[in-house]
């Protein structure tokens, strides 16, 4: 029963078929198939390679790298820093207590006090010129760009504004940079101008014969400071300055103030050296190329605010402290930077405490803070790193990856298709082999079907019987439509399809689809089949009788 039942199906597809019924084409191209693979198999890779670059961190590479340089610099330049304001400091009371050594020896000589300064001014041009060797020497050996000396005593008490004018002297390095003396030009900014010809030190265009105490606040405050505690050392006792710039100077820095006594404990001046912003800029700034507009300011810091206007700056991308004249507020942000703003202008960065003082100085209180940093807007893109570039390799391997799948899915399937049209129009002769084995295979197989079919045809023939698969032929030919019947009766008389398309006014993709009709009606395989049919109808005198 299930045998008589599967014939009876095959007998009702092959029905359709004569019939000219096409059965539904279900399930998807193979082509698209593996193109739809390729595609999917290239997408999960770059999804997952992109799941891997977040999952380890490569996304935040950018950050990392921007925190690591701003970190690293801040700590290079801080302990860079530190030591030279610290040595700085030590050579600072070294030459205060050199310099009152020397005038002490001065009055002993002179037959007076410190305390007489006031009262005998014609004393202090011997007393100042008395001191320039010293200054020299100590300037040749610090790291500074100028050493200076303060007396609490003015040359000419009834001048108008001789309350705030006071004597001294002020040498500048051409060289700040230069450590050593030896090559670096000294130029005279404050001091009587016969001491610097005596000395071959040649008058700055900025030269002033004494200085003015409203430039510095930190002159007096320095000497009240040490008259306050007599017995407090000088290690305790000095102070650095804001950012000052002596009048008519175009320069600006800062200054180490240290006070001036004698050995009755009078204080009376102050001494010290500067830090220019030439020298901080030369020294202190950030090297990166990477990063070319970071910069580091030290500043005073009070209450969380960096007061970068008394400070100085060193860097590529501001040239000039002047440029920074509003203090910044100070505000952690999430991504481990500092935001500092002076509610136009943003940065961001990262800062540490610089310890100028020690614990029981009187300016201990006073905190000065080192900060490296860059303007927002380039911190931004730099804590971003590589998300856009990321992004953009993401795409380019999809679209490479698109692009591959197209090539794929065509390069190696166009033999498949290739075979497959063969099939369908029952070409099997001998051609060029596929690079697929299974599709030659299948190839040659149906070839000798159909050479098998054709020696039966032609056995009969021979034999003057007509065989089953004539018989069949003969039958199915009725079942031609008369569209089709006008074709097949023109094969009969030996047109060719380009004839027939000609003869009946057709295209030759219309002969095409009649001759697909014809053949799988008749049940033939190839034209070769149909002529074999068409010759022994020929033979038999069947012609014109169908």
């Amino acid at each position: 029963m299930g045998n008589s039942g599967g014939e009876g199906e095959d007998r009702v597809a092959k029905r359709k078929r004569q019939e000219g019924h096409s059965p539904k084409r279900a399930g998807t191209p193979l082509q698209r198939r593996l193109f739809a693979f390729c595609t999917g198999m290239s997408g999960f890779l770059v999804v997952l390679f992109a799941v891997l670059l977040l999952a380890f961190g490569i996304n935040g590479s950018g950050r990392e790298a921007a925190y690591h340089f701003v970190g690293g610099e801040l700590s290079h330049l801080d302990n860079e820093l530190s030591a030279d304001l610290g040595r700085l400091s030590v050579q600072g009371i070294a030459l205060s207590e050199q310099l009152s050594a020397n005038a002490d020896s001065f009055w002993r000589r002179a037959g007076m006090a410190a305390g007489d300064l006031q009262s005998q001014p014609q004393q202090l041009e011997p007393l100042l010129a008395a001191q320039v060797q010293t200054m020299k020497g100590m300037i040749g050996q610090a790291r500074c760009s100028g050493v200076f000396l303060l007396l609490d005593a003015t040359v000419n008490p009834a001048l108008e504004g001789a309350e705030s004018s006071r004597a001294g002297l002020f040498l500048i390095k051409t060289q700040p940079s230069a450590v050593d003396a030896v090559g670096s030009k000294l130029h005279y900014l404050r001091g009587p101008a016969e001491i610097a010809r005596e000395n071959g030190v040649e008058l700055l265009g900025q030269w002033r014969m004494e200085f003015d105490l409203s430039e510095v606040d930190c002159f007096k405050e320095v000497m009240n400071q040490a008259r306050e505690q007599p017995e407090t050392p000088l290690s305790r006792l000095y102070r650095w300055s804001g950012r000052v710039s002596l009048k008519g100077n175009s320069g600006s820095g800062i200054l180490l103030c240290v006070p001036l006594r004698s050995e009755d404990g009078t204080v009376f001046g102050v001494c010290g050296f500067e830090m220019s912003d030439r020298l901080f800029k030369l020294d202190y700034s950030p090297n990166s190329d990477a990063y070319t507009q970071a910069f580091a300011a030290i500043a005073p810091v009070e209450d969380g605010v960096f007061h970068i206007e008394r400070g100085m700056i060193a860097g590529n991308y501001y040239l000039t402290s002047m440029r920074m004249e509003r203090p910044l507020s100070m505000a952690l942000e999430r991504e481990g930077f500092f935001c500092y703003t002076d509610g136009s202008d943003r940065f961001g960065g990262l800062h540490s405490e610089l310890k100028l003082y020690p614990d029981d100085s009187p300016y201990g209180e006073q905190k000065w803070a080192l900060a490296v940093m860059l303007p927002q807007t380039v911190l931004a893109r730099a804590v971003k790193g590589n998300s856009s570039y990321l992004l953009l390799i993401v795409l380019l391997l999809f679209g490479l990856s698109f692009v591959s799948s197209i090539f794929i899915s065509r390069r190696y399937l166009r033999p498949v298709t290739e075979a497959l049209n063969r099939i369908k129009s029952r070409d099997y002769g001998v051609t060029a082999p596929t690079p697929y084995v299974e599709i030659n295979d299948l190839m040659e197989f149906l070839a000798q079907q159909e050479e098998a079919r054709g020696q039966e045809v032609a056995a009969g023939r021979i034999t003057g019987e007509m065989p089953p698969l004539f018989e069949q032929f003969l039958g199915n030919v009725k079942t031609l439509s008369k569209a089709e019947r006008k074709v097949f009766d023109l094969y009969i008389e030996g047109y060719h399809a380009q004839e027939i398309a000609e003869e009946l006014h057709l295209s030759i993709n219309t002969i095409k689809t009649h001759n697909r009709r014809i053949f799988a009606k008749l049940n033939v395989s190839t034209r070769k089949e149909l002529l074999v049919y068409l010759d022994m109808m020929r033979e038999l005198d069947m012609i014109g009788k169908g």
